[in-house]
């Protein structure tokens, strides 16, 4: 048996999935609200995270440990996505706008590995009045997770599975008469 045939494939499985994994959030189009609203509002995200670039980590094929970065800030995608929300429920959102709704980026973890991965989004939103009181306040979630069949990394997938989720959970609060009523309350 020839063992120079045989290295290439042992060495594209011993070095697979090395280095960093980088891909874009995408997210399905957004549910149609039961309700529209209407109403002015601004929207501040913050990133309050030790690391806001790294978002987690795969490991690979003999424990390589690879970092899971986003082609995009994620406070910048998840400014996008809620605004798109926001509006999905009739809601316009400008800057400088009172109320304004916060949204605290509290956890956004991918964890994987040759068979499973999970990705884990958690929002703290908040209606602030003018002076800076709170009206509302919720937190956000979304979560997706499984085995993987032939090891192939989907934590790209379950990530924006997650985030579709957080979106519809979203729409679903922007768009309840609680919130409403907070925000017409807020003039």
């Amino acid at each position: 048996m020839r063992l120079d045939l045989l290295l290439p494939p042992l060495m594209a499985l011993v070095f697979a999935g090395c280095g960093t994994q980088r891909f874009t959030l995408t997210a399905s189009p957004l549910p149609i609200p039961a309700e529209r609203r209407e109403g002015t509002l601004s929207l501040r995200v913050m990133d309050k995270r030790d690391s806001t670039e790294r978002i987690g980590t795969f490991l690979g094929v003999m424990w390589s440990k690879n970092d899971i970065v986003l082609n995009e800030d994620a406070k910048l995608s998840l400014t996008r996505f809620l605004t798109e929300g926001l509006r999905q429920c009739g809601y316009t959102v400008v800057l400088d706008a009172s109320p304004t709704v916060e949204a605290e980026i509290r956890e956004f973890q991918v964890v994987g590995d040759t068979f499973t991965q999970s990705s884990r989004l958690r929002l703290r939103t908040r209606l602030r009045d003018k002076a800076g009181g709170i009206l509302w306040e919720k937190d956000l979630s979304g979560e997706d997770g499984g085995w993987s069949a032939g090891g192939a990394p989907t934590y790209q997938k379950r990530t924006n599975n997650a985030l579709d989720r957080l979106l519809r959970n979203a729409v679903d609060e922007f768009s309840s008469e609680f919130f409403y009523q907070n925000l017409k309350n807020a003039r």
